[in-house]
């Protein structure tokens, strides 16, 4: 009900106060609560395990809502475990209302608004996390290798890469890599092209690492960028 409220108050304001006006709502988040990584067109929240206002939550939903009507709206709702959020399909350089809202059951604990902004678009390849790196980069694959190692005390056993194209058809591959091979290819892409990535590291069904970026394929005829 609560969020509902909040929606309807975001929507007024964005619809009466037009499209070159500056927002008067804050841009800070709540305590334990972060943007962790905010992008050209997509943006992670991240925040602490915590309770709040006495209550143990169980789900977040994040909402954002462009400031120019033309534009599409985006939302996701994930369990309170899973720590992190992530919000693709956004426009660059764009300012954005948004709603956070956490519940515990049936219960609103909490509800903010605030304003985000995407980055403008300038290519840049997104570095990996440590012991992670791009060991060929080629005009139709790419190839992600890793050293073996622990996270958070686990020995992870699955890397799970994906791939998605900015073309409006949204050319998506996703593989699938057993930690212990060390390496997992990622072919079939088109020469020269920005692909948004996203990897994640399990322990059977616990994500012990997730991560957004981008990289380009090498034009055609240039052969693999290679590295040790």
């Amino acid at each position: 009900m609560v969020f509902n409220l909040c929606l309807i108050f975001v929507t007024v304001f964005v619809l009466g106060s037009g499209v070159n006006g500056k927002s008067d709502i804050g841009s800070s988040l709540p305590q334990h609560f972060r943007w962790s990584q905010v992008g050209s067109q997509s943006i992670q929240l991240s925040w602490d395990d915590h309770k709040v206002n006495g209550h143990t939550p169980d789900q977040v939903h994040l909402f954002v809502i462009p400031r120019s009507s033309s534009l599409q709206r985006v939302e996701k709702q994930v369990a309170f475990s899973a720590k992190t959020v992530i919000l693709e399909g956004l426009h660059p350089n764009t300012l954005y209302y948004v709603i956070l809202t956490v519940s515990a059951g049936e219960e609103e604990v909490l509800n903010h608004i605030g304003t985000i902004r995407t980055k403008k678009y300038v290519y840049k390849m997104t570095p990996l996390p440590q012991h992670f790196r791009w060991s060929n980069v080629g005009p139709q694959s790419v190839r992600l290798s890793w050293d073996k190692h622990t996270l958070d005390g686990y020995t992870p056993t699955l890397v799970v890469m994906t791939l998605k194209s900015r073309k409006p058809d949204e050319f998506v591959v996703e593989k699938f890599g057993d930690f212990n091979v060390g390496s997992v290819t990622l072919g079939g892409l088109q020469p020269d092209t920005v692909y948004d990535w996203e990897m994640s590291v399990l322990w059977g069904q616990l994500i012990l690492m997730n991560r957004l970026g981008e990289i380009k394929t090498s034009k055609a005829g240039a052969g693999g960028v290679t590295k040790a």
